[in-house]
């Protein structure tokens, strides 16, 4: 007797397709176990080490930043009375300088009165004169002291500058070395050395004055 037996090929081969998929799935050797979790606990150190990393890092800014913080609350007074030592310093420096200026200034003026004064009128008599030309007549005011010693030089100053009007020096005994005076038609001029020094020494005397009340000021 034969028999004949009916194969599906197909089915066959989809079978042991199954087959082999559900062995890779199911079946892990000791080897593989192991390397799996090998894996595991070298990702979870690196994942851990990452972390540490961050949070030290964060940890180290903050610790930077207490520390900076720390250091600018120590060193702001510090700061501070250095800046306000360096104004007293620039203050009373200021003071000292202003107040020798002005002790020399006291010294020189009347020498400066004394040696420039008959110099002084003699150059503002003749800016006069330049600005006279055309008048009628000119009055020259001088100090009583130097009016001897001014005649001729004015005489000459005026045939040098073409004015051909009257001229008239007058003495004032009220007038002080270097002041001078001079009145023509429709003009005139007056100088005076000795108010020029007198405001000098006034306005060096209010600068001393105001640096003295800043000194006094930052000591405060």
């Amino acid at each position: 007797m034969s028999f004949v037996f009916e194969r599906d090929f197909d089915e066959e081969e989809a079978f042991e397709k199954r087959k082999r998929i559900h062995e890779q799935r199911a079946i892990y050797t000791p080897e593989d176990l192991e390397e799996a979790v090998q894996k595991a606990v070298k990702d979870a150190y690196e994942d851990g080490r990452m972390a540490g990393r961050a949070e030290a890092s964060v940890q180290h800014q903050e610790t930077t930043a207490a520390k900076t913080a720390d250091a600018l609350v120590v060193l702001a007074p510090r700061l501070q009375e250095i800046l306000t030592q360096a104004d007293q310093h620039k203050a009373a420096l200021e003071h000292q300088v202003l107040d020798y200026i002005m002790t020399i200034a006291r010294q020189l003026i009347p020498t400066i009165l004394s040696d420039t004064a008959l110099l002084r009128t003699e150059a503002e008599v003749k800016k006069a004169i330049s600005m006279a030309i055309g008048a009628a007549s000119l009055r020259i005011f001088v100090p009583a002291d130097l009016a001897g010693d001014l005649s001729e030089g004015i005489e000459h100053q005026v045939q040098q500058a073409g004015f051909s009007g009257r001229v008239q020096i007058q003495a004032d005994h009220r007038m002080r070395p270097g002041d001078t005076r001079v009145v023509w038609d429709h003009g005139g001029m007056d100088f005076s050395l000795t108010e020029l020094c007198d405001n000098t020494l006034k306005a060096l005397k209010a600068a001393t004055d105001d640096a003295m009340a800043r000194r006094n000021t930052e000591l405060e």
